[in-house]
This record gives structure tokens, sequence and C-alpha cells, in this order.
């Protein structure tokens, strides 16, 4: 395989070198910035191109440039292919739109013009396969199609071309430029251009009129180029610019206010309120990414300019949460300071100095963290960091100095946990310091004598509070069944009113009165049965009045009531059991066919509210009213100004006019419970155990972090920076690991502390795995070796040799430990015998290992395959082919198998058969990590967000995006999802579904 960087070697040379040596095989390029693009060489000749995206040029745009197609045919065929699902170029033979020669030069020009592009790469690497053609890359057009392009021609061209976009790019630098017309339109100008021309309005960029047009982006540039020559156009001034964003603006079409602004940057980049606007404006348009680095922009000019105030006011928008080189996050913090806004300093100080941390700039971290003590001379914390950053460079009596001032402070607070601790940090710095030795002593004595006098007015104590808690929640208990008894009379009273039949509602209330006599609601009880006695009473009034019969009136109530009482008791009975739909339609039922009863007017509607996540609590006005899910009832024409606020979640504010709706649902946007940085990188896998969790990290450190008081526990350096350890494992008190120097090590969870360490010989990439009695633990190493450690003494007693590497994570399954290799081989090991049960062979080298239900593994292998295997039986239960390899570990349970892929797909897998029950497109970019709540699946995405997908809907719930790539599975820690991401920083978010 031949390889290399396109710095060093340019694409036309590396064409020349495969067609000078007729070489066959597939070259690869690929770089940050672009998909990666392939092409097949046969004999030196260009046959085959994939360009890996959809941006590429269509066949169908080139035939209708090229002459051999109408648009009209283009269009018709197009949703012919819709229908049909079979291959456009096909379709046009068959309708006889176009030859076969036609579609060969139509292909034969398509592969041309996407390798002409490729000589415009400044950055990126290749990769050159001798003899290999990987058909799966490459569309089905081509394949059938045979094209032959002579290398030589296509270097010649590429060459050409490059040089003249160094011309166009003078002109159009970004493709963002918008341009109008000038109304001097040449008479003799060419068809296409005129086309063109018609198509520049000052609101679509050269990137959108592209889209439109049946050529190369080398052609369309080339035109515009020739058409501002000619003064046949020309592009939009700053001020037209920022003219209309304020329009767009102002009517709230965001992105076409981006559209406009970008472009006047683009003319005017040293403006820094150009920049600022261009940052509210993507912000305003949910384009995060690029709203922060406007706003970057405009802190930097506008700190060269010496304006510290306007700095200040951007940097507002950018602290705390986004991630910015040290430089810029120095400029926010003197900006904050320089106007007094020492809140924000503090967040853009804390954020430099971990920044700072990380890239081993501690003296200077130090000095910025004294800088912000300064700011905020009442936080302890700060004081203690300082102190323990000066001691790290060296500064150790002004780090005792911080120190002594914290001691004070909790001291005379009679805080005497925390003195304690201080007092250790202390000692930490300066051993020798025999006061402090003796002082920790008595304070240590204090603390017990304390505990002892607290425990004891606990014990005197505790009979009378559980006395009052008992005589407290009968009464509670009491009103609430009141409540619920008088909202019942309450419904029956509001029928009342509508049929006339006065005697069950005054029942109602009566039997309240009986049962709750004690209750605050009998005073409103006693009130409603006089209210309904003396609208009996009117009712009966007024039939006299107006002469008629009272057996006449009684008949035609009678006549209401055998209409009217079935329906509310139907609407009754569907309201209490829950079905609010059908009690809904039919109180409206009530309202509508027994609208001659004025009081039916008065029967009011049930609402529905609801949210996800339920629970949020629901305020109208300043009153709150309950928690989702609640039932509201509303007269139609009521209005509702709503506010649901939820713990992990954005409040929410509404307000609603109702009519006749039955249910209102809120998708609540979800924010994290906390979020904190106490690693440089989460690059693998966390674990957890006793309330915390378990970090390797790339600066040779492994962490034990407290996530409830956001704070590093212990740290232990296992290696050097840079350094990957294995993913560890946790079992019972103890952490399982295997560090670059081969050594398997265990460390007390609870201190770090080492307990033993085994020799193995090489790193492992896979966590050790332990047996369930934990008397053994197992590491497979990248030289191909499982070792069988006894986990009392530390020393080996059992060392299988494989014949390649092993990444995959390996699993007991009772007495049988399960190891996958790259040499195609699932081995199973018996503690019992002390021997290999079996080395089996499958279609590929194991890359990942899962353990399933009872005595069963899955298995992904190299060639994209998952197999479920019976361990116990060697028996494979079902394999699977898979599109692509997944990019994050399986989660597998007895609802489903999850994974992950590299392209963002989620697949559920049935566990009993292994047939695809549903794939889904959960987000942009690769997953790093899944886990499974049962019910929803938590995916991780290497762009940064991520999402919860519900497992029965088969869709995305939420998705929250960290601005930052996430490329380990999360954690789930009692309702609690823990996501770290490389930036180091980890958000706790509560597990709702």
């Amino acid at each position: 395989m031949l390889k290399g960087d396109l710095s060093s070697f340019s694409l036309g040379e590396i064409f020349q070198s495969l067609a000078i040596n007729n070489h066959t095989g597939t070259l690869k390029i690929s770089s940050r910035t672009q998909p990666e693009k392939l092409i097949f060489f046969s004999q030196g000749e260009i046959s085959l191109f994939s360009h890996g995206s959809g941006e590429g040029l269509r066949i169908g745009e080139v035939l209708v440039r090229q002459g051999a197609l109408t648009t009209a045919q283009l269009k018709e065929t197009l949703n012919e292919q819709k229908k049909r699902k079979t291959l456009l170029g096909r379709l046009l033979l068959q309708a006889g739109h176009v030859t076969e020669k036609d579609l060969h030069n139509a292909l034969r020009t398509k592969i041309q013009e996407e390798i002409y592009d490729l000589f415009l790469w400044t950055e990126g690497v290749f990769e050159f396969h001798m003899g290999s053609c990987p058909e799966d890359l490459f569309d089905e057009l081509q394949k059938s199609v045979s094209v032959s392009i002579n290398t030589n021609s296509v270097i010649m061209e590429g060459l050409r071309r490059l040089d003249e976009w160094g011309i166009i790019s003078k002109r159009l630098k970004t493709l963002e430029e918008l341009f109008i017309q000038t109304g001097e339109m040449p008479e003799d100008l060419p068809e296409i251009e005129a086309q063109v021309v018609a198509q520049i309005d000052g609101v679509r960029t050269v990137r959108e009129q592209f889209k439109d047009f049946y050529g190369t982006r080398f052609e369309l540039c080339t035109l515009l180029c020739k058409l501002l020559d000619n003064n046949t156009i020309r592009p939009l001034t700053v001020d037209e610019c920022t003219a209309a964003a304020d329009k767009e603006i102002q009517n709230k079409v965001f992105p076409q206010a981006v559209s406009y602004l970008k472009f006047a940057v683009q003319s005017k980049p040293d403006a820094p309120d150009l920049q600022f606007r261009l940052g509210q404006a993507l912000a305003s348009a949910f384009q995060e990414a690029e709203s922060r680095q406007a706003f970057v922009c405009a802190v930097r000019l506008y700190s060269e300019q010496g304006d510290l105030e306007k700095t200040a006011e951007v940097a507002t928008s950018l602290i705390p949460g986004s991630d910015l080189e040290p430089q810029d996050l120095e400029v926010c913090f003197h900006a904050f300071v320089q106007v007094n806004n020492f809140k924000k300093a503090v967040a853009a100080g804390t954020q430099l100095v971990g920044t700072l941390q990380e890239s081993g700039e501690v003296e200077r971290a130090a000095k910025i963290l004294e800088r912000i003590a300064e700011l905020d001379p009442k936080d302890l914390n700060l004081k203690i960091q300082v102190a323990d950053l000066l001691h790290k460079v060296g500064e150790t009596e002004r780090a005792k100095v911080y120190l002594e001032e914290v001691s004070e402070v909790v001291e005379q607070q009679k805080k005497y946990r925390e003195l304690l601790k201080v007092i250790r940090l202390s000692l930490q710095i300066d051993p020798e310091q025999q006061h402090l030795k003796e002082k920790a002593t008595a304070i240590q004595a204090l603390i017990e004598k304390l505990e002892l006098q607290k425990k004891r007015r606990v014990t005197y104590a505790g009979g009378a509070l559980i006395a009052a808690l008992l005589l407290s929640i009968g009464p509670t208990l009491y009103e609430i069944k009141a409540r619920e008894y008088f909202h019942y009379a309450g419904r029956m009273e509001q029928i009342a009113l509508a049929s006339s039949d006065f005697p069950r509602a005054k029942k109602a209330y009566a039997e309240l009165i009986e049962k709750y006599s004690l209750s605050t609601k009998v005073a409103e009880a006693q009130s409603a049965i006089h209210r309904l006695s003396h609208k009996e009473a009117q009712l009966a009034a007024e039939a006299a009045t107006i002469g008629v019969d009272p057996a006449e009136a009684q008949r035609r109530i009678e006549e209401i009531r055998r209409a009217f009482l079935p329906l509310a008791e139907k609407a009754k009975a569907a309201e209490a059991s829950g079905d609010y739909e059908q009690a809904h339609t039919l109180y409206l039922r009530l309202r509508t066919e027994f609208a001659e009863v004025p009081a039916s007017q008065q029967v009011p509607l049930p609402l529905k509210i609801t949210s996800r996540p339920l629970g949020a609590l629901i305020t109208v006005g300043e009153t709150e009213i309950g928690k989702t899910p609640f039932i509201h009832y509303y007269t139609p024409g009521d209005g509702l100004d709503l506010r649901l606020t939820r713990r992990s979640c954005e409040p929410l504010e509404e307000s609603v006019e109702l009519t006749d709706q039955w249910l209102l649902h809120f998708d609540l946007e979800r924010r994290p419970l906390a979020e904190f940085s106490l690693v440089p990188t989460v690059q693998q896998d966390m674990q957890t155990a006793g309330g915390l969790i378990i970090q390797p990290s790339r600066d040779g450190n492994i962490y034990a972090l407290n996530p409830a008081r956001q704070e590093t526990v212990w740290e232990k350096p296992v290696g050097r920076f840079g350094d990957r350890v294995s993913d560890v494992t946790l079992f019972r008190d103890v952490v399982y690991f295997v560090d670059v120097a081969g050594s398997l090590n265990a460390l007390k969870i609870r201190s770090g502390e080492v307990l033993w360490r085994a020799a193995v010989g090489s790193g492992a990439r896979a966590a050790p795995a332990v047996s369930a009695d934990g008397r053994h633990v197992a590491a497979c190493t990248t030289a191909g070796t499982i070792f069988v450690i006894d986990t009392t003494s530390g020393t080996a007693i059992a060392k299988v040799p494989t014949e390649n590497e092993i990444v995959a994570r390996p699993f007991f399954a009772g007495d049988l430990l399960i190891a996958g290799s790259r040499d195609n081989n699932l081995y199973g090991y018996s503690l019992k015998t002390r021997a290999l049960q079996f080395v089996w062979e499958l279609s590929g080298d194991i890359v990942m290992l899962e353990a399933g239900d009872t005595d069963s593994a899955y298995v992904i292998t190299a060639d994209s395959r998952i197999h479920k295997l019976d361990v116990e039986r060697t028996k494979t239960v079902w394999t699977q082919p898979l599109e692509e390899l997944p990019s994050a570990r399986i989660v597998a349970d007895d609802r489903g198998v999850y994974l992950g892929t590299g392209s963002g797909q989620l697949l559920s897998l049935d566990p009993a058969s292994g047939n695809l029950r549903w794939s889904l497109s959960a987000g942009d970019g690769g997953i790093g990590g899944l886990a499974s709540t049962g019910d929803h699946v938590f995916v991780c995405f290497d762009r940064g967000h991520l999402t919860a997908v519900g497992i029965k809907e088969r869709a995305v719930s939420w998705t929250f995006r960290t601005g930052s790539p996430l490329v380990t599975s999360p954690l789930i820690i009692d309702k609690v999802l823990c996501v770290g991401s490389l930036s180091g920083k980890t958000w706790l978010f509560e597990v709702m579904e």
C-alpha cells in the first residue's frame, strides 16, 4: 500500500506515478474538511470515482448541459425514479430520452469534473491499495457503464483549472457572495449567461445559485467573473447588506439575515460591529458554533481597538460555556474586570485557569486564580485552589498564607470538619508544621465529642418527632379526601344547573358535610346547598309567574332530564376512568345539544395538560395549580397563561386561547443538572461504584470523582502524558486496569491505594474481566495474550497465547472466561479445569465482544457481521451482516440489541433472531457511545450532541448539544446520566424516561 500527505506530494504527481507504472487499484483521498474520495485506476487509466457525499455533479444535470436531455424530460424521469427506485440512467434509456453513447459521455464528463475539483485540495492524506476495488463504494451506474479516462489529460486540465481558480478566488472567496444586476445587459449575451443573470437578485448566494445551475462550480464562477468584468452584475455594498439584514431580522427571517451579514463581514473583515451582529443573527438561527466564532472575532477586534466596554458586552455571549482559546479567555477576563462585571470575570477566569492547567501552564494559571480571588475574597474554594497551584509551582510560603486565611474563616464559623481538611492540605504542602499536627489532633477529638452529643440529642428527640409525624399524616390525608369529594359535588352542581335536577347535587354536598365534618370545605358545602335551594325556588317562581302549568313544567323538566342525565352520567363515567378525550366530547355535546338550557353553557370542559418529561409544575399567573399530567377545567373562550418548570429542563411559557381543546402537550427542552471539568479529557468509558466515577485520562492519571460534590476524590499517576491505559473495570471496592508498561493494576476505589500489580507483558485496550465470585481477574493484551490472575495474591494462574492482538472486552460466563482475538478465534478458558474449553473460529477478526443473556455472547467481526453465540454449547444462535462496523460498544438486554455506527445510525436487533427491528438516523456525525434504561437509548455523538431515543416510539425524544465531541458511552448512576466530552467537561442529566 502506498500512502502519504498532500503537503508533500501534489495530486498531479500522484496521478502521474500511477499512470506511468500502469497501476491497478483504488486511490483514497481524505481530509478533515472534505468527504472521502475514491478513484479506481485500471492499468493507469481512471475508471471509477466515488465522491462520498450528495453534493457531487449529478448525471441528469450533465446530460441537460450537453443538450442530450431537456429539463422537462429530466424532471419527468426523476419523478418516475422516486416511484420505481431504479437508476436514473436506466430509466432514461428505457424511455428513449438518451442513448448509450449519451450516457457514456455524460458519465465520463461527470467523473472528470469531480476529479478536477480535487486539484484544489491543499491538505489531506492519500492511500493507494494495489489491486483493490471495493465495489460497494461505487454507484451502480458507473459499474454498468464502462469508462476509461486518460490520466495524463486529466492532469493537464486539472493543473490548468488550478491556475484559473487562483484568479477566480480573488473575486469569489467563499461562494457566500451576493450580487445584484446593474441594469446594463449586453444585447449579445449568450443564453446560459442570460439565465444566470436572471437568477441574480441580491438574495441568493453564489453557493445557492449553484444548486440550480446545470454545470460545474468552476463554470459558474468563471461566468460570474466575466459578468463582473462586463459590469452586468455587481456585489452588494456593506450598507446594502446591513440594511437588508435589519429588515430580515425584523421579519424574523434569520437565515437570510445571516447571508447578508456574512457577505458584509467578508467585504469588511476588520469591523467588529459587523462580526457582533453576525454572531447575534447566527445565534437566532440556532447556528451555535458559527455564532461563537463570530463573537470571538468581534471580541478580538474590539480588544485590538481598545474598546473594553464593547469587548465585555460581546464576551457576555461567550462566557460561560464556550470552548475558547486561552488568549481569548484572557481578553474576556480582563475586559470584565475593567468594566466591573465581577461575576462574569470570575466565570471567564475560572475557565481560563482550567484551560491553562490542561496545557501545563500552572504558574500562569496561579496568577490568574490569585486575581480571581481578589475579585471574590469570600470564596474560600478559590483560595484553596490558589494555594494548590502555588504549591505546584514551588511557591510554598504564599500557598500557606492562603490556607491560613481559609482556616481562620472556617474556624470562626465553627465548621470543624472543613477546618480539619484545610489543616491537612497545609500539612501536605509543609509536613514540618508541628503546631498544625497538634491542632489537627485536637480538632479531631472535638469533632468526635460533638458527634457523640448530637447522637444523644437525636435519641431524646426521636420519639417526639415520630409522634408528631404520625399526628400530621392523618389530617393531611383526611383533607385530601375531603377536597376530592368536594370536587365531585361541584361537578354534580354543574350538571344540576343544566338539567334542573337539584336533589342529587344537594345530596352530594350533604354527604361531604356528614363524612368530613372537620374539613375546611364544610362551610363551602353548606353555602352550596343554600345556593342550590335558592336556584331551585327561583326557577319554580319563574314558572308560576309566566303562567306555566306546574304539571307541564314538571313534564318538560322530566323530558330534559331523560335526555340530559344519561349523557351527563356517561361523560362523568368517562372522566372517572381517565378517558378525558371521550369525557370532553360528551361534555361538549351537553353544551351544544342542550344549548336552549342556559345553565348548560356553564358546564366546563376538561383539558388534559401533559409534558415530556412528566412532572412539570404548572403555574397560571402567580398560582401553582399542579403538575403534569393535570386536568384543568375551562369554558370556551378562556385564556390561559401557562408557565411550566421542571428540574433539569428549561422553563417554558405559553399563552393559549381555549376553544374546544381536550389536550395540551409540551415538550420541555432538557438542560443539565450540573456540569464540571475535573479531568483534562474524557476519551474512555467512565465506570461507577459507591457513588464515585472512575475515569482514566490521557494525561497519565486515573481519577476518582464525586459527581454529587463535583470534586476530585483522588488521582493516581499511571503513566506519562498521552499514554492510554486500558478501560477500567470496577468490582466491589477495587479498580482493575492494565497500564502501558504491561502491568495489571488493582487499586482501592476509595483511596486509589495500590493493592497489587501483576506483569502481563504488554499494554491493553480492553477492560479486564472479573469472575462472579471476585476471585479471578482476566486481562487481554495487545500482544495477543490472555492472563488469568488470582485477585487475593496478584499472581498469574494461567497464560493463554493467541495469534493476534486482542481489542475486544472479555467476560466471564460462569466459570468460563470468554475472550476474542483478531486472529478470528473466540477462546473459552475454564477456571474449573484450568484449560482451554474451546477455540472457535469465526468469519473475521473479533473487534467487539459483549455478554448477552445466560451463556451467550454477542460478537462483532471485522467483516461487518454480528454473531450471537451460545458459548456453553459452542453453537451459533444467529449471524447477521451489517452495512458498517459499529462505532460504539454494543448495548444488549432482553428487549433488544442496540448498535451505533459511524454514520449516525442507531440499529435495534431482535435478540432471539438477530433480525433488524428498526434503524434510525439519530443525529449528525458518528456515534461514540450508547446506554439504555430499557425504555430509552441515550446516544453520544462525536459532533457533540447527546440524544435520547424512545425505544417504543422509535423516535428521538430530545437532544442536548454540548459543543464538544462525545466519544464514550454515557453512564447512568441512580437516575442521573453522566456524559463526558473530549474537552474534559462532564454533564449530569436527570433520567426522567
